[in-house]
């Protein structure tokens, strides 16, 4: 089931044995696992109205609000917050070419929450220029929160160049890749933008 490219409900007879990291990444995957025992009515009957409920409420939680955003998702844990994620930035030495041996960097972030832990490029957040195959303004503007330990303040030259409206788009990426609702990076008074998340850039790791 985790290998369907569609979203899907499996009903069985119980999930209980079901550990909790198969079903996230089952949810994550935009389908869903739903246990008989929970649907039935008097005399172990199938109670049509639970199961209505069930399926409606499943059909509700696929709706894609921003179908223009296509993500990697995150298996995130259930009941998980933003304070809960951690976002580590990581360059990665490679060969250009075989011919001038000459080297670049490609930028990741690793975010972990919980147990689980997944490696993101730029077009896993939709945060890479098609054209120009160069990360877009959304991702600076995470790398910079990032090496700066989470922390753009107003007088940083990085809150000079339009923070406001990249910053809307990057929430709207991360709220979606990372099945959140909140603002991953409210504006704290006398600080500046702050991410709830942690990050760890090489320089101070803790």
């Amino acid at each position: 089931m985790i290998g369907l490219d569609g979203s899907a409900i499996l009903l069985m007879p119980s999930i209980d044995n079901i550990s909790q990291s198969k079903i996230n990444a089952i949810r994550a995957k935009g389908s869903d696992l739903i246990g008989l025992q929970n649907l039935q009515g008097e005399n172990c009957l199938l109670d049509t109205e639970k199961a209505l409920q069930s399926f409606n409420a499943f059909f509700e939680s696929i709706k894609d609000p921003d179908p223009e955003i296509e993500c990697k998702k995150f298996s995130t844990p259930s009941g998980a917050s933003w304070d809960k994620f951690i976002f580590e930035w990581q360059e990665e030495q490679l060969l250009n070419d075989e011919r001038t041996q000459k080297a670049h960097k490609r930028e990741v972030i690793i975010v972990t929450c919980g147990d689980e832990t997944q490696r993101y490029e730029p077009a896993d957040l939709h945060m890479m220029n098609k054209k120009t195959k160069e990360p877009t303004l959304q991702w600076v503007l995470l790398r910079s929160f990032i090496q700066n330990q989470g922390i753009i303040g107003w007088g940083d030259q990085a809150a000079a160049d339009n923070v406001k409206t990249q910053k809307k788009e990057l929430i709207r990426k991360l709220k979606k890749a990372f099945w959140q609702s909140d603002d991953p990076i409210p504006h704290v008074k006398g600080e500046g933008y702050k991410c709830r998340f942690t990050c760890r850039a090489p320089e101070n790791t803790q």
